[in-house]
């Protein structure tokens, strides 16, 4: 939600070497300004099958 408040996507975390079937993807390796979020989807999966997905979208008056 701060990505969308502040208009900038984060940098993925930890990624090094992408692997050749990641081709075409568009991973974000290094942070990105005055990129403009209407959606987001945050997937959470835990153990035992309590599993949750969220949908944020941008308010706009």
């Amino acid at each position: 939600m701060l990505m969308m408040q502040h208009n900038f996507v984060a940098a993925s975390a930890n990624v090094a070497d992408l692997d050749e079937q990641a081709d075409g993807f568009d991973i974000v390796t290094e942070r990105r300004d005055d990129v403009t979020i209407e959606r987001a989807l945050s997937n959470s999966f835990g153990f035992g099958g309590t599993n949750a997905c969220l949908v944020f979208q941008r308010f706009n008056n």
